[in-house]
């Protein structure tokens, strides 16, 4: 409701959130989200603005090369509790809940595509 502007798609594998977010959309009716149910790993990330993961630490290890590759510089990555191995949040909040759940702010930089294409410097 906040951002109508801006074209929504969250992808889920797993049935029971899959329909419930379906369910929950239709009752907000916003013409600017929809859900697929589609492997987060199987998209073509390179046209995203903001990315958001709310998965596990082994998920997060094996999108980092994907995020290297994919997202333009500037795109900016939300991490639900779980970090993004070798990459600097630019913000990182600890929630008042009951978890005191973490949420990691990236920003997607050139230097991140450049550490996974260096090479050593000769000396």
């Amino acid at each position: 409701k906040k951002l109508p502007h801006c074209q929504i798609i969250g992808f889920e594998t797993s049935p029971v959130p899959f329909y419930t977010s379906l369910l929950w959309n239709k009752m907000e009716r916003l013409a600017n989200l929809k859900f697929v149910k589609k492997d987060f790993f199987h998209v073509n990330l390179s046209e995203a603005s903001i990315v958001y993961c709310y998965l596990y630490p082994r998920a997060m290890q094996d999108l980092k090369p994907k995020f290297e590759e994919e997202l333009k510089p500037g795109t900016i990555v939300i991490s639900n509790t779980f970090s993004i191995p070798g990459w600097d949040p630019v913000q990182c909040l600890q929630l008042n809940d009951m978890y005191h759940t973490r949420i990691y702010a990236y920003v997607k930089s050139n230097s991140n595509v450049d550490a996974l294409h260096a090479k050593p410097k000769p000396v």
